[in-house]
């Protein structure tokens, strides 16, 4: 559906409110080390806005879906229809949802733009009169949430991928159908030209009109219901950070193991797939017997080894040299809460974590 391009109510004109979104956005983009537009000569941003970064149809995706994980939501509009996704808009969804759905963010990034106020929905001449949230996104793109009942957030939040920044509505140039209406877009206003996404789970997928699609459940949730029934996991639920933890994780994943060789292949996940610093957090939970084990980490980088929450193991240097570091631990019966940290600055990062059971009980 046609969105606005209104100036915002109530909050600081978005030409007003940008420079704050500016800083905070370069300082995001410092902390994620992701390709932007170089700097001026005097330190401060470039007038145009960046280049998006393209997002190829199968490669892992740096995007969720932008409600709860396990709805299922229609489609209401897809790409470059004859209705109102075409022009501008033409890489713009519509999402099928209620009214006061929570609507999270796609990726981390930093508001950038926020119109709120409006109450009334109707036809085309409601075309300027639909609250939305726009995100500035480190790979130079932004996304757009329009149409929403409510706004959750304001310009200059640093945002997390999921995080929730309004409730959907049917404001606007809506004929009163609530539905969220969501782009992939270029930076530098509330709305711009839209460019294809590609989200996770569906890396290969153009949704089209009619279809239905999942947001797919993160790891993190089925490692909490697991931790809170003391509950044995299939692996580890890994977490992605830029720098050394620095700014809102950038995405998980589950991982059979921690198994880490970037001289072999990269980490992934659109936002990491080069080479950079970068530092990640690995948990699960395992059952051991009552036994001596052995707990081998091997690598190079910072790392730390946790065991129900109590530091086993603190070589806390980033070393680039790979080193292996053993440690004997007598392992009570049961369901063990094992966590991972790790920082690696070195383009060929390695870091192995593994642990067997000794063969001789002392």
């Amino acid at each position: 559906m046609p969105v606005p391009v209104r100036p915002s109510q109530g909050r600081p004109h978005p030409s007003h409110a940008f420079p704050v979104v500016r800083f905070a956005l370069l300082a995001l983009l410092a902390l994620l080390a992701a390709p932007t537009a170089a700097l001026g000569e005097d330190g401060t941003a470039p007038s145009e806005p960046p280049e998006p970064r393209v997002m190829e149809p199968g490669a892992a995706s740096g995007y969720r879906l932008p409600f709860d994980a396990g709805m299922e939501v229609p489609i209401a509009q897809g790409w470059y229809t004859t209705y109102s996704h075409n022009g501008r808009s033409g890489y713009a969804y519509d999402f099928g949802l209620y009214r006061w759905t929570p609507v999270r963010a796609a990726a981390s990034g930093v508001v950038a733009f926020t119109h709120e106020g409006e109450r009334a929905c109707g036809g085309p001449e409601l075309m300027n009169q639909a609250n939305y949230v726009t995100i500035d996104h480190p790979d130079g793109s932004a996304t757009l949430y329009a149409h929403l009942a409510t706004v959750d957030v304001e310009v200059g939040d640093v945002v997390s991928a999921g995080q929730v920044i309004g409730r959907s509505g049917d404001t606007g140039y809506t004929s009163c159908l609530p539905h969220l209406h969501f782009a992939r877009q270029y930076q530098g206003a509330g709305v711009t030209r839209s460019i294809p996404v590609y989200f996770q789970g569906y890396e290969n997928a153009v949704f089209h009109s009619g279809q239905v699609v999942t947001s797919k459940p993160g790891c993190q949730k089925a490692h909490a219901a697991a931790a809170e029934e003391d509950a044995a996991t299939t692996g580890f639920c890994a977490t992605y950070f830029a720098g050394a933890f620095a700014g809102p994780a950038l995405f998980s994943r589950p991982e059979a193991a921690i198994d880490v060789d970037l001289g072999e292949k990269a980490i992934g996940g659109y936002w990491l797939d080069e080479p950079g610093p970068y530092s990640a957090r690995w948990v699960g939970q395992f059952s051991f017997a009552p036994w001596w084990y052995m707990f081998r980490v091997e690598g190079t980088g910072a790392v730390r080894l946790k065991i129900d929450g109590v530091t086993m193991l603190e070589d806390w240097t980033d070393a680039e040299r790979r080193r292996a570091v053993d440690v004997r631990l007598r392992m009570w019966p049961g369901v063990h809460l094992v966590e991972v940290e790790h920082v690696g600055t070195a383009e060929n990062d390695r870091l192995q974590v593994d642990w067997s059971p000794l063969l001789i009980d002392r």
